[in-house]
């Protein structure tokens, strides 16, 4: 175990208000969803914090699975402010991630900037 590395992705939105941050990042949750779901279904034990989600998807039909990924968007984005941003990025450390890949989303120049910024 000590040879794996972890790495995170997600989808960034910083100094975004919530709703908009919610709007710009809810694809990500959306196109996760299933496999994440599955991932607690088959190892809940490791993931318990995630088990009711997951299984109010699993047990949802269509329409609700899409609001039920909407209400993840913001477990599964990096948003808020600047400093809310790093605290989970330190977080994320604190867990054993090394790599963290982030897709910028909305205007990609204000994004990559605060990009820059959380590096700081």
């Amino acid at each position: 175990p000590r040879a794996v590395r972890l790495m995170c992705a997600a989808p960034v939105c910083v100094d975004c208000p919530s709703d908009e941050a919610q709007r710009r990042t809810r694809w990500f949750a959306r196109m996760i969803a299933p496999d994440v779901a599955a991932q607690v279904r088959d190892h809940g034990n490791a993931l318990g914090e995630l088990r009711p989600w997951a299984r109010t998807w699993l047990e949802a039909g269509d329409e609700a699975r899409v609001a039920v990924a909407d209400s993840m968007s913001t477990a599964f984005a990096l948003t808020g402010s600047v400093s809310e941003c790093r605290d989970r990025l330190e977080t994320l450390a604190a867990y054993g991630v090394e790599e963290m890949n982030v897709f910028a989303l909305g205007g990609h120049l204000e994004a990559l900037a605060a990009i820059e910024r959380l590096k700081g």
